[in-house]
């Protein structure tokens, strides 16, 4: 996205002051973009161990700081400078950062059951390809959704600005719904998955 952002958005339909804006928002972001992957792998991380409160709370919390720094960084606030679409990006990339970096420090301070072995990692192909067999098939929920938003968006760009900003703001709430589903599902699952392990097959129909 940092070397090719430009031409893409533009077959996406960006022209003007649009794609300044969009072309903004993905250099900052894109160049960040390995923040949201880590804090939600450490979330998950917790969440395997039975945590299912502080990653849900740090989740929480990294959304309500998306939209207070992104628009404290966007919009300008008294000695603030008004960044635009780059200040929302970076105001995203903070709160990230934050919520990662509170995981980080609580599992590797061995506050978790699990502490985390750096030295000496070895990847195991076997493990490796059994997360794949589930991983694999998951990421293709999350890649039509977002390829669907890609082709409306194309399509609804030639009819003008007010059209596709009007339909950002709809995807980007489907989005945020999808959040909350989301939330409690990856909740669900591991505790039903953990009552059946346990043999207590009726804990697991009450989690369901």
């Amino acid at each position: 996205m940092l070397i090719f952002g430009p031409a893409l958005l533009q077959l996406l339909g960006g022209r003007g002051a649009v794609l300044a804006r969009a072309v903004g928002y993905v250099q900052i972001f894109f160049g960040g973009a390995m923040l949201p992957w880590l804090m939600n792998t450490l979330a998950a991380i917790l969440r395997g161990t039975g945590n299912m409160k502080l990653p849900s709370l740090l989740i929480l919390t990294s959304a309500v700081c998306q939209i207070v720094l992104g628009g404290i960084l966007g919009l300008g606030l008294g000695p603030v400078p008004q960044f635009g679409m780059r200040g929302v990006a970076a105001g995203s990339l903070i709160a990230f950062a934050i919520g990662a970096a509170i995981m980080a420090w609580y599992i590797f301070s061995g506050r978790a059951r699990v502490t985390p072995v750096v030295r000496g990692l070895r990847i195991q192909r076997g493990m490796f390809f059994d997360i794949l067999k589930v991983g694999a098939v998951s990421c293709f929920s999350p890649l039509q959704s977002v390829l669907t938003i890609t082709i409306f968006t194309h399509t609804l760009a030639q009819f003008g600005t007010e059209v596709l900003a009007g339909y950002g703001i709809g995807a980007r709430l489907e989005f945020m719904l999808t959040s909350l589903a989301f939330a409690v599902g990856i909740a669900s699952v591991p505790m039903i998955g953990m009552a059946i392990g346990a043999g207590e097959s009726r804990g697991a129909g009450g989690s369901r």
